[in-house]
């Protein structure tokens, strides 16, 4: 199941050992080069194989999400929270989407959250509890971190599942044992690595058949020029932006120096 040379593929840099994918051309993880087809543009395939790669293994692997459950997204309008969103409406959950200002929650409610909330205005543990009756929710999406992990574990239902992704509010998530005890619930660890080349061809396909029934796709708020790679770093620093932002290389003879 290796690509073979001509293969049309996506796929993930060894960025964490510092060998990132700025570049007109880079070296890709050979177990992480996946097949996409034809009828996937450039940009899409460039802003799909992380973020849904990412959602999948979170909400269905290491959360057991099932249809009927309710889901709670933090940081719903990034990147991967915005993938998240949308395969939890995909295999039938209640989706509630959290986001930082009316634009984004309405980007996330086009994207088929049933409801929003604006952490904001909004205080989210109170707004989760009204919205479920003080049930809580089934599995929590959380790519935030800090202040946002505090809240999500007080609204979280008996035997739920807390799944930490990321920290793009500063700092991590900070479980705490007796309260994870007391109040029945799991915080689970969520990274894309680790799989073999097999579980991630097949994840490949079923993420790809979504795609083709329309049920997923990704979200591109703005493509730069490669050139405009410092503007393109400076909109995601910003936290302006929704969903995916693509930098496209130029083509082979059309390069330049880049612009600093």
């Amino acid at each position: 199941m290796a690509a073979r040379s001509g293969d049309r593929v996506a796929g993930v840099a060894a960025f964490f050992l510092g060998n990132g994918s700025f570049a007109d051309e880079c070296l890709m993880l050979d177990d992480f080069a996946l097949p996409v087809p034809d009828a996937m543009d450039d940009v899409q395939a460039a802003g799909f194989t992380i973020a849904f790669h990412t959602a999948f293994i979170g909400l269905f692997r290491r959360g057991a999400l099932t249809g009927g459950e309710t889901l709670l997204v933090l940081g719903a309008a990034g990147g991967t929270g915005h993938a998240a969103v949308q395969l939890g409406r995909a295999v039938g959950a209640r989706v509630i989407a959290v986001a930082g200002g009316p634009d984004k929650c309405d980007f996330c409610r086009r994207l088929g959250a049933d409801e929003t909330i604006d952490y904001r205005n909004q205080d989210i543990a109170g707004t989760v509890r009204s919205l479920t009756g003080g049930r809580g929710v089934d599995v929590v999406w959380d790519g935030v971190g800090g202040d946002a992990f505090d809240a999500a574990s007080q609204c979280i239902a008996p035997e739920g599942r807390l799944l930490l992704i990321g920290f793009a509010g500063g700092s991590w998530g900070q479980p705490r044992p007796e309260h994870m005890a007391m109040h029945n619930y799991s915080v689970v660890g969520v990274i894309p690595s680790g799989y073999d080349r097999t579980f991630r061809i097949e994840t490949q396909h079923t993420l790809i058949e979504l795609w083709r029934d329309g049920k997923i796709g990704v979200s591109v708020h703005e493509r730069f020029a490669f050139e405009d790679l410092p503007a393109a770093l400076d909109l995601l620093a910003s936290g302006d932006s929704t969903g995916k932002i693509v930098v496209l290389a130029a083509p082979p003879g059309k390069r330049t120096s880049m612009r600093r």
